[in-house]
């Protein structure tokens, strides 16, 4: 198993739900504009895959676990381009990993991405929602751009 290392560019959210907390919030069930719009398990060459869609008013979002992340700690949450989520998760050679789907954008979507996923992560959201459905118990999520060169 590969070892988890916590860097100054990441930071630990623990996501394991309380005794108050359902898969899908009861607020959420009622409203006709937010919903999950899919959740089904597939295969990904020889490895479990979960994909994970959610409506949220005028925004749709998508998540791919790749592995088994239920009960698993420290797993990777990284954004990735909607076109390249299969692909990306095809690739993926971690035990687990969870990739959230960002749109493209002229910076990239390592950057506007990854701000919008932290933020949902850490404060709540449907991607947080999404993250809670998959019953992983804690994720790493990067949250600045180590890629680029420094200024």
């Amino acid at each position: 198993m590969k070892m988890v290392n916590f860097a100054w560019n990441s930071r630990r959210v623990v996501l394991e739900p309380g005794l108050d907390d359902a898969p899908v919030p009861q607020e959420t069930a009622n409203r006709d504009d937010l919903a999950v719009t899919l959740d089904v398990s597939l295969t990904i060459g020889t490895r479990r895959a979960r994909l994970i869609a959610w409506k949220d008013d005028d925004d749709a979002y998508v998540a791919l676990a790749v592995g088994e992340v239920s009960g698993a700690q420290n797993v990777p949450v990284r954004a990735v381009e909607e076109e390249l989520l299969l692909i990306e998760g095809s690739r993926s050679g971690l035990p687990a990993e969870i990739l959230v789907a960002v749109p493209h954008v002229s910076a990239g979507p390592a950057i506007g991405g990854r701000g919008v996923v932290d933020c949902q992560v850490r404060v709540g959201g449907p991607i947080r929602d999404m993250l809670t459905m998959t019953e992983v118990a804690s994720v790493l999520v990067d949250w600045c751009d180590t890629s680029a060169p420094a200024a």
